[in-house]
């Protein structure tokens, strides 16, 4: 487009980070934003649409590269209602707390997600063994041959 010398706007801008979104390459999306969080927040305010939790999610994940708090709420804000279940928007945000050392927000946060019943999702890994493939999650010792892994 550019070559073209065609100006893409926030709509080229929103049909791009929404094809991104919905075929899973949010991450190639968020490199036409280049980190400019306050224009991709703009972006998804004039969005024809309400934004889903692949953008939020988006939103938030870039906002540990390139720290915004205020986006990073925004995100988390919209995300906690969209996705109440899933704990790994609380993580991302404690996180963006924790590298601001906003160690009170941090609290706040690990109270909420207990208070609510929710858990981090473990780590998992999967390894191939002699054509055979085997899980582990973070913290599991239950696997036959944890110890020699």
């Amino acid at each position: 487009m550019v070559r073209a010398g065609v100006q893409p706007d926030h709509i080229t801008f929103t049909g791009l980070l929404s094809g991104c979104s919905h075929s899973g390459l949010v991450n190639v999306g968020l490199k036409y934003f280049d980190g400019r969080l306050m224009e991709a927040m703009d972006v998804v305010d004039k969005m024809p649409m309400q934004a889903g939790p692949s953008i939020w999610g988006a939103l938030l994940s870039a906002c540990r590269n390139h720290p915004n708090l205020e986006i990073a709420e925004t995100a988390a804000r919209n995300l906690f209602i969209l996705e109440p279940d899933n704990s790994g928007n609380y993580v991302v945000l404690s996180n963006i707390y924790a590298e601001a050392g906003m160690w009170t927000e941090v609290d706040k946060l690990r109270i909420l997600l207990k208070s609510q019943g929710m858990k981090k999702s473990p780590g998992c890994s999967w390894i191939e063994v002699n054509g055979k493939a085997h899980l582990f999650l973070g913290g599991d010792t239950s696997h036959p041959q944890a110890k020699e892994v």
